[in-house]
């Protein structure tokens, strides 16, 4: 299994004090991803706020099974839909996103252009009706 250092101890720590849902994907006793959502107060709708899989597990569906897995928690709790927001030019998580019935909602061309490790690349909103 690779690892890579995206998150720093600090970081991943202050993203699940935020997270209202923490998924791991098992393979074989690995973690071949993961997945955090937050529901804000002022909305119906749970952002998926992170997703990474691990390149050796990528197109195997560990994925899929934690989006399916995010969907039916927010179900669940009455919400209305999932939403995420990829950076537009990162065109295999907007394909991923789309295959499982995403539609696009919207974009932003400013989101992340005051951000430290970001470089001001455009996002698009994404959204997923849960029904």
């Amino acid at each position: 299994m690779a690892v890579y250092a995206t998150y720093t101890i600090d970081r991943l720590r202050d993203a699940l004090t935020g997270a209202d849902l923490f998924l791991v994907a098992d393979v074989d006793g690995e973690v071949a991803g993961l997945l955090m959502v937050i529901v804000p107060p002022w909305t119906d709708a749970a952002e998926i706020t992170d997703l990474a899989v691990d390149i050796a597990f990528r197109r195997q569906g560990a994925g899929r099974a934690l989006v399916d897995a995010a969907a039916e928690w927010a179900r669940d709790r009455g919400l209305r839909a999932l939403w995420v927001e990829p950076r537009a030019d990162n065109h295999a998580a907007v394909s991923f996103y789309v295959s499982l019935g995403f539609r696009l909602s919207g974009f932003n061309d400013r989101l992340y252009s005051n951000a430290d490790d970001e470089d001001g690349k455009p996002t698009v909103y994404m959204h997923l009706e849960l029904g």
